[in-house]
């Protein structure tokens, strides 16, 4: 399996519709084999979420996006490339679809994993990332929102 959907639903940051997905074929030469765990709108391809402003629900108020779209904008993330492969995958249903926290735990047993390869973690409720790393051997991850967000992520 290539790729596992653990949540689809809404935005904490927005309400607007994204998708949490964890791949393990990364090819990263900075993180190495790692799992990573991408955020990002369900509904809008991530070129056109950039360009529009609507990567709000997945980045919130992230100094390295630009609200006015991609001008100006300092991420350090290729939306176009990574995670524009992983949304057509999605969107091709190539991925597994799984609100089941056991097979959750299972597929990530023994993985490091990346919390937010793109988009901010704290969009998806706390709740759902501990189905990904409650198996994990060791997760990385950063939020933005760490003024605002649900609490428990400074705790992991």
């Amino acid at each position: 399996m290539s790729g596992l959907v653990f949540y689809q639903g809404p935005s904490l940051l927005t309400g607007d519709p994204i998708v949490g997905i964890v791949t393990f074929d990364s090819k990263n030469p900075k993180t190495g084999p790692m799992a990573q765990a991408w955020i990002l709108r369900a509904d809008v391809d991530p070129s056109t979420a950039v360009k529009s402003g609507d990567d709000r629900a997945i980045c919130g108020d992230c100094q390295h996006r630009s609200p006015e779209g991609h001008i100006g904008r300092s991420c350090y993330v290729i939306w176009w490339l990574g995670p524009a492969k992983v949304y057509k995958a999605y969107r091709q249903h190539a991925y597994t679809v799984s609100n089941d926290s056991e097979l959750i735990g299972a597929m990530m047993l023994g993985s490091h994993v990346r919390l937010g390869a793109y988009g901010d973690p704290a969009a998806i409720p706390y709740s759902r990332w501990l189905d990904v790393i409650r198996c994990a051997s060791g997760h990385v991850g950063y939020t933005q929102q760490w003024r605002t967000c649900d609490p428990m992520f400074a705790r992991t």
